[in-house]
């Protein structure tokens, strides 16, 4: 799809919102960041009619302490305007139905990822993954990055806007999916290494769409910075006990099995990303 008709389609569905406009059960892509989801946001758009929203961010308690964490370090804070809105005119209305698709990743891979997704913010450098070396960047994601935020976003997040607590709801490992309903909310949750197929027959199931496609967009690998991301997977030995906090956690043991836990920690203590 054109991106001038992209933004048109977007426009006009908060505009529908803006004006109070009956939505057709509106969706809302709501996850942390880094877990694919705009894939499947723009995907949706693209190729369906539906009135589609996405945002990282709907408490308000939360987004204002996040913006207050950035200040105090001397960074400009995430624009969460749209989180806000979203949250004053969809969510605490409690609409007669709100479809919420959400994705979980595993916390290691995701905060390297959001970590170069923001890289020249954190490290306030233009360029800054060719600017750094490698063991500098890797030593700044180690101590100085946030690596709480996929540990807490389904408590600080979802259960905090609509009232849905994921951990009290047994996550089928073995699928790699779940569908909770509690109305007016119906949440749809799907493993990031899900593969697109899989996807995009969930989500159509979901929807009750015929059929769905997920096309792939913001893919690390196409940005500027994918050689600097690949050398710091291929040089990163990540210290015993931070892996070991982040696969122990209540999200870690709630959505991966001990298997898969083990697995991670193999892959992540010492190996980098084979």
């Amino acid at each position: 799809m054109d991106r001038f008709i992209f933004r048109i389609k977007k426009a006009l569905h908060y505009l529908k919102l803006r004006l109070g406009t009956k939505l057709s059960d509106p969706v809302l892509v709501y996850q942390m960041g880094k877990v694919a989801s705009t894939s499947i946001y723009v995907s949706l758009k693209e190729s369906t009619d539906l009135d589609v929203f996405h945002a990282h961010r709907l408490n308000p308690e939360n987004i204002a302490r996040v913006r207050e964490e950035h200040l105090q370090r001397g960074d400009v804070p995430p624009d969460d305007t749209r989180g806000l809105y979203l949250y004053k005119r969809l969510i605490k209305p409690r609409r007669k139905s709100i479809r919420i698709i959400t994705l979980i990743r595993e916390p290691v891979g995701r905060n390297i990822s959001a970590f170069f997704q923001n890289l020249e913010s954190f490290e306030r450098m233009k360029g800054a993954h060719s600017a750094l070396e490698v063991e500098e960047l890797v030593r700044d994601f180690i101590h100085k990055y946030n690596h709480d935020v996929p540990l807490t976003w389904f408590d600080e997040e979802l259960r905090a806007a609509t009232g849905i607590d994921v951990y009290q709801h047994p996550f089928p490992h073995e699928k790699g999916y779940q569908r909770i309903d509690e109305p007016p909310f119906h949440v749809l949750i799907m493993r990031h290494d899900l593969d697109d197929g899989e996807k995009s027959a969930r989500i159509a199931e979901f929807l009750g769409l015929d059929s769905f496609h997920i096309t792939r967009v913001n893919i690390s690998a196409d940005k500027e910075y994918a050689e600097t991301y690949q050398a710091f997977l291929a040089s990163i030995q990540l210290p015993e006990d931070y892996v070991d906090r982040m696969l122990s956690s209540r999200y870690a043991r709630h959505f991966y099995s001990p298997e898969e836990r083990e697995a991670l920690s193999q892959r992540w203590i010492g190996k980098g990303e084979e």
